[in-house]
């Protein structure tokens, strides 16, 4: 009995020594959460004041402290300066809300890659490629005039330009930034066109199918409405020895056939048949020239042209009378 006392007192001991355990462990991870939480609420709240700073440094509204890290950015990034501020803002909450995601990591670090690579592309508009301007000449220039892509971009476009052509650059640099952009929204453009062509094709084969069953059904229900269509004719170009021996053939079927009496419609129409019904057609059409002089005799011709010949000439010899002379 004793024994067995003595075996329960420990297991609740032990029960509650395990309870006790379990809340502090949750109350630990609780502190532990809260005050995670905490700070990163702080590091937003900094991360916002430091980009609120740098965007009114950029009009030169933050003081000397101001212009110089406006012309720190400019120098680097060129102007890229005047979206930094809501890169890092947005980018470090970016980072806090997902933090341990692998697919966080790689977004952001295709952001910064596209952020560079715009650099140089600004860079590489702004100002034609020379290849005697020096590294520090592009920090001066878009410090100063606050333009270009800084020495970050000239930087890219002297390694590029140098190995490539200008226009081979370009290229590059338009591919790179469009793989970044892909990588970034998880989203690839051309499977989605053609996933999009592939939906659009099969929707027109329901709809052609569809339509196919509906005239179907109708031809079926309205038998007497359906026109009656004429066989397909097939037209044969033959020459030479073929056409001989086809012209002889069809000669002997259709001789054959008026034997018996039989007549048969022919689907298929030589192309020279119908050349040799369209030239007996034009010949046809032709009247012929007909001679009617032996109808007419020639002394009947001579006289006529004699008294003809006479009466003219009489008429031209005699002088034409007045009305004088005709009145006497």
């Amino acid at each position: 009995m004793r024994l067995k006392v003595a075996s329960k007192q420990s297991r609740k001991k032990t029960s509650k020594t395990k309870t006790q355990r379990k809340k502090s462990n949750t109350t630990k991870q609780n502190n532990i959460r809260e005050s995670g939480i905490v700070q990163d609420e702080i590091i937003l709240v900094i991360t916002l004041v430091v980009s609120i700073l740098l965007f009114l440094s950029n009009f030169d509204l933050g003081g000397k402290v101001g212009k110089f890290f406006s012309d720190i950015t400019f120098g680097l990034i060129g102007v890229l300066s005047y979206i930094l501020p809501f890169a890092i803002f947005f980018l470090t909450a970016f980072y806090i809300s997902n933090l341990g995601n692998r697919k966080a990591g790689k977004k952001i670090l295709s952001t910064v890659v596209f952020l560079v690579v715009l650099c140089a592309f600004i860079q590489l508009i702004s100002k034609q490629y020379d290849a005697n301007m020096k590294i520090f000449e592009y920090y001066t220039e878009s410090k100063e005039y606050r333009r270009g892509g800084g020495i970050i971009g000239g930087i890219l476009v002297m390694i590029f330009c140098g190995l490539f052509d200008t226009v081979a650059t370009y290229i590059i640099f338009i591919a790179m930034m469009f793989i970044s952009l892909t990588v970034i929204t998880g989203k690839a453009f051309f499977t989605n066109i053609a996933k999009k062509g592939n939906h659009a094709y099969k929707e027109r084969k329901e709809y052609q199918k569809l339509v196919r069953e509906q005239q179907l059904a109708y031809e079926a229900e309205h038998p007497m409405e359906i026109p009656v269509r004429r066989p397909p004719k097939t037209f044969l170009f033959n020459t030479g020895r073929k056409m001989k021996a086809e012209n002889e053939a069809n000669a002997e079927n259709e001789a054959n056939a008026a034997k018996e009496g039989k007549t048969e419609d022919n689907t298929v129409v030589n192309i020279n048949d119908l050349r040799q019904k369209k030239g007996s057609a034009q010949n046809a059409d032709k009247l012929p020239d007909l001679n009617l002089d032996h109808l007419f005799p020639k002394s009947e011709d001579k006289q006529f042209e004699g008294t003809s010949g006479s009466g003219i000439t009489d008429v031209e010899s005699g002088s034409i009378p007045t009305y004088e002379d005709e009145l006497r």
